[in-house]
C-alpha cells in the first residue's frame, strides 16, 4: 500500500504535463457554511488550483464505473463506522452515482461528483474530526487516494485525499461552529468502461 503524504497550505499542481483542466474550487456555500466541492476553474483563499486528473495515460485509468463503485462502497463503510464510533447519526445528502461529460487533452470521458453524506449539527469535537479522518483515509486507501492536503482555515476543517495516479479526490469537512459534517467525492475525468470480451465478440 502506498504511504499516506499530507501536505498544509498550499497544495502544488497534480497531473500530467501541467494540464488545467479538470481544476476543483472548493467554496463556502450559504447553507451552514459548510464547505463542498465543484468542478471547474477556480481559486480559493490564496490562489489555491487543484488539478483532478491523474498522472496516468487516460486509458490507463481506472474507468468511471469501476470508480464510483468504488468510492460508493467506500464512502458507505466510511459512514458506518463513524456512526459505530460516534452515532448512529442521520445522514442527509447521500447521491447516488451520476455522470458528466469531461475532456482531458484530446480524450473524452466521465466525471462524477457526489456528496456522500452530510450530518448536521453533528457535536463531532476537534478530536473526533481527527478519529473520523482517520477512518476515511483508511477506506479511501485502498483506492489509491492517499495524497492529502490539509487547507483547514478558522470557519472549517477540510482535508482532501488525492488519487495521483487514477484522479479525483474524497474530502471531508466540518463546520468549527455548527459542527456540520460531510463526506463528498470527485472522480476526476475517467474513461467510460471498456466492453467485455462477450459483448466486444458477439
Amino acid at each position: 500500500m502506498r504511504s499516506h503524504h499530507r501536505r498544509h497550505g498550499r497544495p502544488r499542481a497534480m497531473g500530467s504535463k501541467g494540464r488545467r483542466s479538470g481544476l476543483v474550487l472548493i467554496v463556502v456555500p450559504l447553507v451552514l457554511v459548510l464547505l463542498f466541492t465543484g468542478c471547474g476553474s477556480g481559486q480559493q483563499g490564496d490562489d489555491m488550483f487543484i488539478q483532478d486528473n491523474g498522472s496516468k495515460p487516460f486509458a490507463e485509468r481506472v474507468d468511471l464505473a469501476t470508480a464510483q463503485e468504488q468510492l460508493l462502497g467506500a464512502t458507505a463503510r466510511m459512514r458506518e463506522r463513524i456512526d459505530a464510533e460516534f452515532g448512529p447519526f442521520e445522514w442527509d445528502r447521500i447521491d447516488g452515482p451520476t455522470r458528466s461529460s469531461c475532456r482531458d487533452g484530446n480524450n473524452r470521458g466521465g466525471t462524477d461528483i457526489s456528496s456522500q453524506g452530510t450530518i448536521y449539527n453533528s457535536g463531532l469535537s476537534d478530536a473526533d474530526f481527527e478519529v473520523a479522518m482517520q477512518i476515511v483515509r483508511e477506506e479511501a486507501a485502498a483506492y489509491g487516494f492517499t495524497y492529502e492536503v490539509d487547507v483547514s482555515h478558522d470557519v472549517a476543517f477540510s482535508v482532501n485525499l488525492f488519487n495521483e495516479e487514477d484522479g479525483g479526490h474524497v474530502s471531508v469537512i466540518m463546520n468549527r461552529e455548527n459542527r456540520g459534517f460531510s463526506i463528498s467525492y470527485v472522480t476526476g475525468c475517467r474513461p467510460s468502461p471498456r466492453p467485455s470480451v462477450s459483448n466486444s465478440s458477439s
